[in-house]
């Protein structure tokens, strides 16, 4: 018996390789209760993980999330950005002055389209503040875990998003049964805010790498949050002079139109009805593309194919991407059948490229930062 090895001796074996072991670095390292970055994770003395390291830091992933639910803090934020942003909406639809001798009776209908566009251009901010928080979480991991730290990130984010995405529904599906409109639209509206939620997470979380500081990392996430919402669609508006042009334009026959006016189909004639001013939108929509109201009403029109809860709103967006304005610019025709611009498409892509180049960029920066302190990892 006294030549046995006790399993928890903390003497190591002599001769025995021993796992190096990561203390947290960076500003929070004090805020996190002196756990260890490494506890739980398998790592070799090459620094590349072992199998079962994926499912290692999917589970750190989701215990940071269960951590969250535990704190006022997080439901704090949740409620403030849901029930803020439907006070907003009806605020704004009650001051604002309302023509065509519409009555009251429109107000809550009006109410629920604007909140359920308002509601993705919300998220941005707690997923950003939400992506900075999981990266600093997980920064002791960086260097040797590589992206499957990034993995525990996005889906501590995700999770996050996935809560504020149900606390969306059930309000604006209170608003929708006080309209009398269907919930398709809310649906719409949360499947939204969940997906901005992981692309604006997952920015954060790149800011926060490339800054290494949470404060300017959470300035650089509000900033760029904002010029996704605004800043895109005012960009495009703003470089119309640039796609102005005076196009040859003959005569359209057969025009079909959809009941909010916009151009459907038509075919076009020989004859020549001059020259007319035509501005290629078609060239600038993949800006307002990228802008998460604008994503949720191209998405939405889908849910709301009468226009009863978004109105001429998503039509009128698409007719620009299509460049239909105008119809039978240089005796071009248009069949019913012809595809449309894919507006949702290309935002989302726009959205997840960006995401990607500041997620790359910004963990590059940090293992050269890490690496020029010395770090071991």
């Amino acid at each position: 018996m006294e030549d046995s090895v006790v399993a928890d001796d903390p003497q190591p074996t002599a001769g025995m390789p021993q796992e190096p072991v990561f203390e947290p670095i960076g500003p929070d390292a004090d805020k996190r209760g002196g756990e260890s970055a490494n506890e739980g994770l398998d790592t070799g003395r090459s620094g590349s993980p072992r199998p079962g390291f994926a499912r290692t830091s999917l589970v750190k992933g989701l215990a940071d999330w269960l951590v969250s639910l535990t704190t006022i803090r997080f439901w704090f934020t949740v409620a403030a950005a849901v029930l803020c942003t439907w006070a907003a909406a009806g605020s704004v639809v009650l001051l604002a002055p309302l023509g065509g001798g519409a009555g009251r009776e429109v107000f809550p209908m009006l109410v629920y389209s604007l909140a359920s566009a308002l509601m993705p251009a919300t998220a941005t901010l707690p997923a950003v503040a939400w992506g900075v928080r999981a990266e600093v979480r997980f920064r002791g991991v960086r260097g040797r875990t590589g992206g499957f730290a990034l993995l525990a990130v996005l889906l501590a984010t995700a999770l996050r998003g996935l809560v504020l995405a149900a606390v969306v529904l059930g309000v604006l599906l209170v608003q929708a049964w006080i309209a009398g409109a269907s919930g398709a639209v809310a649906a719409v509206s949360a499947g939204v805010v969940l997906v901005e939620c992981v692309v604006f997470g997952a920015m954060g979380a790149g800011l926060s790498a490339w800054a290494g500081r949470r404060r300017l990392a959470n300035a650089a996430g509000g900033l760029l949050a904002l010029a996704f919402v605004a800043g895109a669609p005012a960009a495009a508006i703003g470089l119309l002079p640039l796609v102005r042009a005076e196009e040859r334009v003959t005569v359209a026959l057969n025009v079909e139109r959809a009941r909010d006016g916009t151009h459907v189909a038509f075919r076009c004639s020989e004859i020549e009805a001059g020259i007319s001013e035509v501005y290629h939108t078609e060239r600038l929509m993949w800006l307002p593309a990228l802008s998460p109201p604008v994503l949720f009403l191209m998405a939405g029109a889908e849910a709301d194919r009468a226009g009863r809860v978004l109105g001429w709103v998503p039509a009128a967006i698409q007719e620009a991407a299509d460049g239909m304005q105008v119809p039978c610019v240089q005796g071009q025709p248009r069949s019913r059948d012809e595809p449309r611009a894919p507006m949702p498409g290309m935002g989302l892509l726009g959205q997840a490229a960006i995401a990607g180049a500041v997620v790359a960029g910004g963990y590059r920066a940090a293992r050269r930062r890490d690496g020029a302190r010395g770090d071991p990892a």
